[in-house]
């Protein structure tokens, strides 16, 4: 099972690659740590300083076309499962974590969640619901 959780994390990370540009131009940092973020986070995305990660106009709709392919080949694990609302079927698993703490974020973070949330058919709408339901809020 290990394994397949941790192959299923890099088949995650590399769905939505593009995440990492959107998470940049949207997050809210507190007071101890913009300084770290305004001089690391350049040289990380290969730019002069902070305020040029963010992601506006075609750039950003780009980016978030691509998350959502990427999120869309994300949802085709839950159909394999043939049963259940989670990645292993009827059994919540770490892959599932992962995905619900992606989406909290972007519940969070994005102007774009409404729009999200009706991606895959409402995969994730319904991902979120079901495990505030069943577990309490994602947090």
């Amino acid at each position: 099972m290990t394994m397949l959780i941790r192959s299923f994390g890099m088949f995650f990370g590399a769905s939505i690659e593009a995440v990492s540009s959107i998470i940049m131009s949207e997050t809210k940092l507190n007071e101890a740590s913009v300084e770290l973020f305004e001089r690391t986070r350049p040289v990380y995305f290969g730019v002069k300083k902070f305020e040029d990660i963010t992601l506006r106009g075609e750039a950003r709709s780009k980016a978030l076309k691509s998350v959502e392919q990427g999120l869309g080949r994300v949802a085709g694990f839950y159909a394999l499962n043939g049963k259940g609302d989670y990645v292993m079927g009827e059994n919540l698993s770490y892959a599932d974590v992962m995905v619900a703490a992606l989406l909290k974020w972007f519940s969070l973070n994005l102007p774009e969640w409404e729009e999200i949330k009706g991606w895959s058919d409402g995969r994730w709408a319904k991902s979120m619901a079901l495990l505030n339901e069943k577990y309490g809020q994602v947090v």
